[in-house]
């Protein structure tokens, strides 16, 4: 939680600088040196080295990642859906400042305002989990309202039909999806990935989630893609459909006995491990 107030503050402090005082676009930058130097400083002196009391072989982990990726199901789904959707949100990262900049609006001021409706997301999250509806029936429905959200965007920014407003309200809607995905994904890797090879298999995860963006980021040097960033939130819909029915064919699996076992314990750790998607933005 505190995470995302400190973004919502950093949003309108930056925007009062560089904006409203007229220092430009490079104030925020400025500002943030002496933070970075203060924290060094604090991690330098108060912050010793977390050494692991064993060695393990880096190969060795890959390697134990990867089969247990292959030879599961449900780990597999798991990493489609984080990457297709994790796409998505690191392509609308880098295309909502030059489609709502046409209207000049203050980006500080917007950036804040998505910062809070992912707070609203998380705190909806809460709600929902604290009445017993499970994770991925709340995935299925942040897909739904993500998928449509981006369909606004796909009509928004056409060349023809620009709505500046109707894209702000699309981004917005998105963001609060994202502050409802990143808890209940989080729960779903809780329960599905084993502990002893959790971080292996997430950076695993991590390779097409990269790859799909970046190939999809590379699209916006090419002349077609100039005329429109509308054909770039279509593909984003195509990876939304696909991860869709990925969630589809997760509910429809079983779940394992560790799994069973664990759906007990609660949801209440799952907002800690979310909280680094304000950190994202």
């Amino acid at each position: 939680m505190w995470n995302g107030v400190l973004a919502v503050m950093a949003g309108v402090t930056t925007n009062i600088f560089s904006e409203w005082i007229g220092l430009g676009p490079v104030a925020p930058y400025l500002m943030a040196v002496p933070f970075l130097i203060f924290v060094g400083v604090i991690i330098s002196t108060h912050w010793n080295e977390n050494y692991s009391m064993h060695r393990a072989k880096f190969r060795k982990l890959c390697y134990d990642g990867f089969r247990d990726i292959i030879t599961s199901k449900r780990i597999f789904l798991v990493g489609a859906i984080e990457a297709l959707f994790e796409s998505v949100v690191y392509i609308v990262i880098f295309l909502w400042t030059p489609i709502l900049e046409q209207g000049k609006p203050s980006l500080g001021i917007v950036f804040s305002c998505f910062m809070v409706c992912i707070l609203i997301g998380q705190a909806i999250f809460q709600i929902l989990t604290s009445k017993g509806i499970p994770a991925i029936k709340i995935l299925f429905f942040v897909n739904l309202l993500a998928l449509a959200s981006i369909l606004t965007c796909v009509y928004s920014t056409h060349p023809r039909t620009r709505h500046l407003n109707a894209s702000l309200v699309a981004f917005l809607i998105f963001q609060f999806c994202v502050g409802m995905y990143f808890p209940a994904m989080s729960g779903l890797r809780m329960r599905v990935i084993p502990d002893t090879h959790r971080y292996s298999i997430m950076n695993w995860f991590r390779v097409p989630l990269n790859l799909i963006s970046c190939a999809v980021l590379m699209l916006l040097h090419e002349d077609v893609f100039l005329h429109g960033n509308h054909l770039i939130f279509v593909v984003c819909v195509g990876l939304l459909v696909l991860q869709l029915l990925a969630t589809l064919k997760f509910l429809k699996t079983p779940l394992t006995q560790e799994e069973t076992d664990d759906e007990l314990e609660g949801e209440a750790r799952l907002l800690m491990e979310a909280d680094h998607i304000h950190n994202i933005f």
